[in-house]
């Protein structure tokens, strides 16, 4: 339901320091603390949240009506978000592992998105990446594609994946969880090094290889997995449950599904 800026709650008052941007192909133009303005365009509330404005004319901060932006579901596309405009060189669009990405205005903080079928480059601008919704056109993650990401704090990835390659999260100091679905078959030497916020990972029962050093340095604890499941690098069979497990580079407690 639409309310007015004027009479709502904290929660949905206007920071008038944040930038909006106008829907539509030619992205963010600029940022606006007052003024006049028209049409439709996408404004950062207090609370972090992003919202629908509709307008036809007036000032910033006056009777504007609100409409929350839906979670997109799961598509082809991959959508990278980051905390700042810094991705795009000119705000609309720039070029990663020979995609066009593409700014989008109806998601949240500052979103690109691209069909990408094969992403082997580490990201651009990876200090300022929070998250990322894998598309279900990839079926891997490529070499250090997200390493030094230290801002990183969620990813989705779709069952469309097989692989995780070496040194994928290296370096994601930020990474608190991540799923790990049923269709991937193997994870890289290195994939999750220093990762120190990940405590804990579910490994699939369709995971058969984990490389060396996988989760070395990380903050890992805990991890599910099936009994025998996985053999370690000395090729002895990973237990479960158990404690104190070696699980390539961290000392862990193994727990069943």
């Amino acid at each position: 339901m639409s309310q007015s800026a004027e009479t709502a709650n904290d929660k949905f008052k206007v920071d008038e320091t944040a930038p909006f941007f106008p829907i539509g192909p030619m992205g963010p133009t600029g940022s606006y603390s007052s003024g006049s303005f028209k049409s439709e365009y996408v404004l950062k509330f207090k609370d972090n949240q992003t919202k629908s404005v509709i307008r036809t004319s007036g000032i910033v901060g006056s009777n504007l009506n609100t409409v929350p932006i839906p979670v997109p579901p799961t598509l082809p596309i991959t959508i990278l978000r980051y905390s700042d405009s810094s991705a795009g060189s000119i705000f609309v669009i720039f070029v990663w592992a020979g995609v066009t990405w593409t700014f989008d205005s109806t998601l949240p903080n500052y979103s690109w998105s691209a069909n990408a079928t094969n992403l082997t480059q580490n990201v651009p601008n990876s200090s300022s990446l929070i998250s990322v919704a894998i598309g279900t056109s990839l079926t891997s993650i490529g070499e250090s594609v997200f390493r030094n990401c230290t801002s990183l704090t969620s990813i989705t990835i779709p069952n469309s994946v097989t692989s995780i390659s070496e040194n994928a999260f290296r370096d994601c100091e930020s990474l608190t969880s991540i799923t790990i679905p049923n269709s991937v078959t193997s994870i890289g030497n290195g994939a999750f090094r220093n990762c120190t916020s990940l405590t804990f990972i579910t490994i699939p029962n369709s995971v058969t290889s984990i490389g060396d050093g996988a989760f070395i340095n990380s903050g890992l604890t805990t991890v599910t997995i099936n009994n025998n499941q996985i053999y370690d690098p000395n090729g002895n069979q990973i237990p479960s449950p158990a404690s104190n497990v070696n699980f390539f580079g961290r000392t862990v407690q193994t727990i069943l599904p």
